[in-house]
C-alpha cells in the first residue's frame, strides 16, 4: 500500500464520515483511453454511492511470493509456463508501508502474478440490494481460513484517515478491483493489493475471463531488488495534476521518479499523449490523421519511457480499424501484428485477444518489428 509521511498506506481517499467516499477501483487495462471509468454508482453496506475509478484482481501463484506474510490458495498451473522460482516478495518500503520487490531479475512480458479474488462483490444499488450485498460479503469472509482473513484485514482502510475504525467494507472499498473494463462487479485480492503506484509503472494487469484471474505481467525488464509498481491513475496527466489526483483519491504524496524530477518537457509529452489518446478514436477523423496520431503516440511513449503496452495496443487497434475501413489488407496485417506484440506483453501469449490479433496479423505476409 502506498503511504506518505503523513498517512498510512492506502488506496483511496475517504476524508471523513460526512463526506461521500470516492472509490478507486482499478480495472484490468484495455488501454488508457478506457482506463478511468468514473460516474457509475456502486452501493456497498456503508450505504453510500461511490463513483468508480479503477483497480485490480488476481490469484497467488508460485511466481509471486510473500516475504512477510502468506496468502491462501494453492498454486495452479499456467499455460504460459509460470516460473516456479519466486520472483517477488512483500517487504516494508520507506514512506510507502509494504510493497512488492523483485527477488530475481524479471524479463519483459513475464507473468508475475495471477490471483483469484477471495471476495466478490456485485453492482447492487438501493438499500435492500446493499443489505443483501453486505450479507454476501460477510458470508464469503467467514468462509475464509484464518490466514486469509488476516491477509484481508491487514490491508489498509482509508476510512480510518477520517477518524473511523477499520472495517471489512472499508478494506474492500479501499482495495477492490473491477472485473474487466466494462464490468461493475468488483472483488478483493490481498496479494495484488500490495503493489504501490508509480507514474512510470513497470507492470501491467489484465483480466482473464477464462481462468477468473487478473494477471500481472512485467511491462519492462525488472532488476532484482527493484520495486514492482502499478498505476492507480491516468499517468499521462502532467505532474501537478497527477500529484493532486493521487492526493484527492488515495491520500498520499507521490514521490516516484517522474514526480520528483518535475520536468516541463515530460509534462508536455504526457499532455500531448493524453490529448492524442482522446482524439484518435474521435468519429469522422480522416484515416491519414489517425495513422499519424498512432505513430506519434508510440514515439511519445518511447521518449517518455512509458511502457504502457495496453495503451499502445489500443492505439494500434484504432489504426487497424482505419485500415479495415479503407479495405487495406496489408495495413490491417501490419497494425494487427503490432497490436499483437503489445497484447502479448500485457496479457500473455495465450490470452484469447492476443491469439485473435495473431491470427489477423497472419492474413497477409507483411509483419512489423516488435514493440519498443
Amino acid at each position: 500500500m502506498q503511504q506518505s509521511v503523513s498517512t498510512l498506506p492506502g488506496r483511496i481517499a475517504i476524508p471523513g464520515s460526512a463526506v461521500v467516499p470516492r472509490v478507486a477501483l482499478r480495472v484490468p487495462h484495455a488501454g488508457l483511453a478506457n482506463d478511468v471509468c468514473v460516474g457509475h454508482a456502486v452501493m456497498l453496506v456503508v450505504m453510500v454511492c461511490a463513483p468508480a475509478s479503477r483497480r485490480k484482481v488476481m490469484r497467488a501463484r508460485r511466481c509471486g511470493s510473500v516475504g512477510m506474510q502468506s496468502v491462501g490458495g494453492s498454486p495452479s498451473s499456467s499455460a504460459e509456463g509460470c516460473d516456479e522460482e519466486r520472483c517477488f516478495g512483500i517487504v516494508p518500503i520507506k514512506d510507502k508501508g509494504l510493497g512488492a520487490v523483485a527477488v530475481r531479475d524479471i524479463i519483459r512480458g513475464e507473468l508475475i502474478l495471477a490471483e483469484v479474488p477471495v471476495i466478490h462483490c456485485g453492482d447492487h444499488r438501493g438499500d435492500a440490494a446493499a443489505g443483501r450485498e453486505h450479507i454476501y460479503i460477510w458470508v464469503q469472509f467467514n468462509a475464509l481460513s484464518p490466514l486469509q482473513k488476516e491477509s484481508v484485514m491487514s490491508l489498509h482502510d482509508t476510512c480510518v484517515l477520517g477518524g473511523g475504525r477499520k472495517t471489512l467494507e472499508g478494506v474492500i472499498l479501499t482495495n477492490g478491483h473491477l472485473r474487466g473494463t466494462n464490468s461493475l462487479d468488483y472483488m478483493l485480492c490481498p496479494l495484488a493489493s500490495r503493489l504501490n503506484h508509480s507514474c512510470t509503472p513497470n507492470v501491467e494487469q489484465s483480466w482473464d475471463e477464462v481462468t477468473g484471474e487478473v494477471r500481472l505481467h512485467a511491462s519492462t525488464n525488472i532488476n532484482q531488488g527493484e520495486e514492482l509498481c502499478d498505476r492507480y491513475i491516468d499517468v499521462r496527466a502532467p505532474r501537478a495534476q497527477r500529484v493532486q489526483m493521487l492526493w484527492d483519491e488515495y491520500r498520499f504524496e507521490c514521490r516516484c521518479e517522474a514526480c520528483s524530477v518535475g520536468d516541463a518537457f515530460s509534462d508536455a509529452r504526457r499532455v500531448r499523449l493524453q490529448q492524442l489518446g482522446k482524439d484518435i478514436g474521435a468519429t469522422g477523423r480522416k484515416a491519414e490523421s489517425v495513422f499519424e496520431a498512432a505513430e506519434e503516440i508510440l514515439r511519445l511513449c518511447d521518449a517518455e519511457g512509458l511502457h504502457l503496452h495496453s495503451c499502445r495496443e489500443v492505439t494500434c487497434l484504432e489504426a487497424l480499424r482505419c485500415s479495415h475501413e479503407l479495405g487495406d489488407e496489408l495495413g490491417m496485417s501490419l497494425w494487427a501484428g503490432r497490436a499483437y506484440e503489445y497484447s502479448r506483453l500485457c496479457r500473455g501469449p495465450n490470452n484469447p485477444r492476443t491469439l485473435r490479433l495473431l491470427q489477423m496479423s497472419r492474413s497477409a505476409p507483411a509483419r512489423t518489428a516488435g514493440p519498443s
